[in-house]
């Protein structure tokens, strides 16, 4: 299992090579940025290792306390936090599910509707970079 500096340094490296990917398959720069912001965040920020006290979780510095239920219901290293597309998908989820919730409560749920349907593109771009970032942290884990 890799540890945290060769999974940001991992991840920090792929970042422009997945940048330019998205770019040469989307023919828009647009999803180039979005992509290797969305990438490198998710790596840095929404991290397989958020299951326990890692580094990615101490990166939230006064918000990790968010963290703690989510650690106390997902096992380290289950397919719930480190599955392929399961584990990603999940923590997104776990992240925009309150908000949802709180823009509706507040009146802005057609808004919020609307926007997503609207850069539903840009959306899945993103959702599509945070998986690539957790793929690139489970294959380190699988080579160390």
């Amino acid at each position: 299992m890799a540890n945290s500096r060769t999974h940001d340094r991992s991840i920090s490296l792929a970042t422009v090579p997945y940048a330019l990917a998205a770019v040469w398959l989307t023919g828009n720069h647009g999803y180039g940025v979005v992509s290797a912001i969305t990438f490198l965040w998710s790596g840095l920020y929404l991290s397989p290792d958020l299951d326990i006290r890692s580094d990615p979780f101490k990166r939230w510095g006064l918000l990790k306390w968010y963290w703690l239920p989510y650690q106390k219901l997902i096992p380290h290293r289950s397919i719930w936090s480190h599955g392929p597309i399961i584990g990603s998908q999940l923590r997104i989820l776990y992240l925009a599910v309150p908000w949802c919730l709180a823009f509706t409560a507040m009146g802005f749920g057609n808004v919020l509707a609307s926007h997503l349907i609207h850069y539903s593109d840009l959306c899945l771009s993103a959702a599509i970079a945070c998986e690539a970032s957790a793929l690139v942290h489970l294959f380190m884990d699988w080579i160390n």
